[in-house]
């Protein structure tokens, strides 16, 4: 990140970012869920994972070379998970169907529970500027991976697993 004439944090958006800027898509990634959420958990990881990432609590605004640039939202201003309780069906249409405000958080985390509290529907929404597929699905599994950590008392990253060798060719 670089510094404005103002002095607030941004950073110049490079030529094949600000290609998505007046295109305002994104990736939408959810996951149908059951049982009990402890939603403070999911929280706090959405928070933690934001925190580690300034894009993720950023917005567009601009200027720069490219003409916009990255601007690093107030703790006022950045994303937050919302919960609500509704039909998830319905929810997953609005969601889908929801543009990121101009001008606000590049992302929305969406935590909706259906009637009865036992299923549930996360919504993941990035603007396209800041992530791409594989990156977005990383994000996904990296907001997932710190939830069980903290609902599990872990604290560390998990280290993963070696896939065993195998033989390549044919077997002698």
């Amino acid at each position: 990140m670089m510094t404005d004439g103002s002095g607030g944090p941004e950073r110049a958006l490079c030529p094949a970012e600000a290609l998505y800027v007046g295109q305002r898509s994104r990736a939408v990634l959810s996951c149908a869920l059951r049982g009990n959420i402890d939603t403070q958990a999911l929280s706090a990881a959405f928070d933690a994972i934001t925190a580690a990432h300034p894009t993720l609590r950023s917005r567009i605004a601009p200027g720069g070379p490219s003409g916009y640039v990255l601007r690093l939202l107030t703790e006022e201003e950045r994303p937050r998970l919302l919960t609500r309780t509704g039909d998830l069906t319905d929810a997953y249409a609005a969601e889908l169907n929801a543009p990121l405000p101009v001008g606000g958080p590049l992302t929305r985390a969406v935590l909706v529970s259906g009637p009865e509290g036992d299923d549930h529907l996360f919504v993941l929404v990035v603007d396209h500027t800041i992530t791409d597929g594989h990156s977005s699905i990383t994000l996904h599994n990296s907001i997932w991976d710190s939830y069980r950590n903290l609902v599990s008392g872990e604290t560390g990253r998990r280290t993963p697993r070696r896939r065993p060798r195998t033989r390549r060719g044919p077997a002698p």
